[in-house]
């Protein structure tokens, strides 16, 4: 079983392994990956780190040619494509035609 990540057009399979959840818990510092994660039930935001860190463990069965500094440029491209794709209004009361383009 795996889940997909699609980001630009391009599909990533996410499966994380034994292997890798043991080593991904020793670079969480003990945590379970699912606890990090399901702490957003709770109100809480994981670090951009860790959740970078679960990323590039999902995606090591499916696509091991990416390292870590890809799996940043695939954080840093899906960032770009949602702020692109977002427009932001500033609140005018008086000047509504004004809006801010992230």
């Amino acid at each position: 079983m795996y889940t997909t990540l699609t980001v630009n057009a391009k599909e990533f399979k996410l499966r994380v392994i034994a292997s890798a959840v043991v080593a991904l818990e020793k670079q969480l510092g003990g945590k379970n990956p699912l606890n990090v994660l399901m702490a957003v039930e709770n109100g809480e935001i994981p670090s951009v780190t860790a959740v970078l860190l679960i990323l590039h463990a999902g995606l090591q069965k499916f696509h091991h040619n990416m390292n870590w500094q890809k799996v940043l440029e695939l954080y840093d491209e899906f960032v770009d494509s949602h702020s692109r794709s977002r427009r932001f209004e500033s609140y005018q009361p008086h000047h509504k035609h004004r809006t801010l383009q992230a």
